[in-house]
């Protein structure tokens, strides 16, 4: 996963629930050994970005 805008942080969830800041930041690429539902969102500096 990457972010087109510079200096954001990825929080994202496996389990279909939706993610925030408190979930966990993606650093690496993530492995899947099932169907999984993977939601992320992007932040920088305290705003969501789309």
């Amino acid at each position: 996963m990457s972010s087109k805008t510079s200096g954001a942080a990825i929080y994202y969830t496996t389990d279909g629930s939706i993610p925030t800041t408190s979930s966990t930041v993606y650093k690496s690429p993530i492995t899947i050994s099932k169907t999984t539902i993977l939601k992320a969102i992007a932040i920088k500096s305290g705003e969501l970005l789309c």
